[in-house]
């Protein structure tokens, strides 16, 4: 039997993933989305129904079984752009949807950049040290939604990774792949510390929590795939796309967010066969994808773009 399943942010880089997968299973899927970063999605990345504000949603979605918030001014530099609206994002929409859909699953796309900078693997109870307004707000987000729905699901994701049909060239993987084919070779400019995980695991842990009881998975849990330092993936990336690795210790701790984590809560919320940067078909995947949006502007200029089109303080 279909159900009906909300996620804000669809049209983003994780959201179309999510939403493919989540109709797969069998779900009627509702986009809500301002689509920031247009682009063309070809059919099976798209939701049944597309909106831009929850205002607009058809009857058929006031009472949905769950609710993937995945829409944020989703990275550092982009959330110091206008922090107003990184809060107004990533905390104000939460709470305004969890409020009005309580009755439904809350799935929440969090990030490990709440802990800002570990000498350890973090663990969900950690101290969290925010040292971004983005990371700000996904803490605040967090409160909010549990908050609001107690038995919501808070997912820590590490760094993504990964080709998707809406691909970011601002995260450190994908970014040392673009590098690759722009430079053809790759200099890295820290050594910090970083949990990764792959786009697609990342999906299949959302689409998990949201299609499980409503009293399932109510807690926090950190998702990664690995641990890595910076540099070990630029040489990773290098290998599988051939090109050389240009590394200067000097520049080792330039990086201030530096931070790994661990699985505390549930090691089983995925499984063993997590996708590892050097999987040869998600290397050749992220190699086709790089190259198709290696000319794209980053993020941070497709924000800032329309911002300023819109008249925002930048």
């Amino acid at each position: 039997m279909s159900v009906p399943v909300i996620v804000t942010g669809n049209l983003g880089y994780l959201g179309p993933i999510v939403v493919k997968k989540l109709r797969d299973q069998g779900a009627v899927v509702l986009g809500v989305d301002t689509n920031f970063y247009p682009v063309d999605l070809p059919y099976e990345y798209t939701a049944d129904y597309q909106v831009a504000s929850l205002d607009q949603a058809p009857r058929a979605f006031w009472e949905p079984k769950a609710v993937l918030h995945l829409a944020a001014i989703s990275n550092d530099p982009m959330g110091e752009l206008n922090p107003a609206l990184t809060y107004q994002t990533n905390v104000g929409l939460v709470a305004e949807i969890a409020e009005a859909m309580s009755g439904a699953k809350h799935v929440l796309a969090s990030s490990a950049s709440v802990y800002g900078f570990t000498d350890q693997a973090a663990q969900e109870t950690d101290q969290l040290n925010p040292l971004t307004a983005y990371a700000d707000s996904k803490v605040k987000a967090e409160r909010v939604l549990r908050m609001v729905a107690p038995h919501a699901t808070i997912l820590r994701f590490g760094t993504l990774w990964g080709a998707s049909p809406n691909f970011r060239t601002d995260l450190v993987v994908n970014r040392f792949a673009v590098e690759a084919l722009t430079n053809n070779k790759i200099e890295p400019l820290s050594n910090a510390k970083r949990p990764l995980l792959h786009i697609n695991d990342a999906a299949d842990a959302l689409v998990k929590v949201a299609l499980a009881h409503k009293e399932e998975w109510s807690d926090v849990y950190n998702v990664l795939g690995e641990n890595v330092n910076v540099f070990d993936v630029a040489r990773k990336v290098g290998l599988a796309m051939n090109v050389d690795v240009v590394t200067d210790e000097s520049k080792g701790d330039a990086d201030k967010r530096s931070y790994w984590m661990g699985t505390f809560q549930n090691p089983h919320l995925l499984n063993e066969s997590m996708i590892k940067v050097g999987d040869d078909v998600a290397m050749t995947n992220l190699a086709s994808a790089a190259q198709k949006f290696k000319d794209q502007p980053g993020r941070v200029a497709q924000l800032k773009a329309v911002l300023d089109a819109a008249g925002i303080t930048t």
